[in-house]
């Protein structure tokens, strides 16, 4: 899925593909199925009150990882890649895009037998607003205050 993504970022906009979609394609993978074996079992016997702020603090920082990406002109993710995309051809926020995009692969994983409970829900909610709150706030910061040109991204040229 990742490749067919990438595929779609290739050829309708060259300018989300960098160095950083590489190195998310080549580590996220791992690194999840490691950290999830070494600290999954770990969380699962927490009680509540501590796992939903350690969830919360977990997906704010992935939604910080894929701002910082976002603006800093080195890339982003396949998934990522294509709700931008779909943000700069429809002129719809990225809050947007990114929501329909969860919600669709969500409804999708359980009509294919998966299953969906709190923290899916919080991700599809939260993490479009969350992504577009931080690209704002991290494109006003003066270190990286020409990065993430967005209208060099809108004609492909980066």
């Amino acid at each position: 899925l990742n490749a067919a993504m990438l595929l779609v970022a290739f050829f309708v906009n060259r300018g989300w593909i960098g160095i950083a979609t590489f190195l998310i394609l080549a580590f996220t993978g791992g690194i999840a199925q490691l950290t999830s074996g070494l600290i999954g079992p770990f969380v699962a016997s927490l009680d509540i009150r501590i796992v939903i702020p350690l969830v919360i603090a977990g997906l704010l920082l992935q939604c910080f990882g894929v701002a910082l990406c976002i603006v800093s002109d080195l890339g982003v993710g396949p998934y990522d890649a294509v709700y931008l995309i779909l943000s700069e051809r429809l002129h719809i926020s990225i809050r947007t895009c990114r929501i329909a995009m969860d919600l669709s692969c969500a409804v999708i994983g359980l009509l294919l037998g998966g299953v969906a409970g709190f923290v899916t829900v919080f991700a599809v909610v939260s993490m479009g607003p969350a992504i577009n709150m931080l690209v704002k706030i991290l494109e006003r910061l003066p270190l990286i205050k020409n990065a993430g040109d967005f209208a060099l991204k809108k004609d492909g040229n980066a």
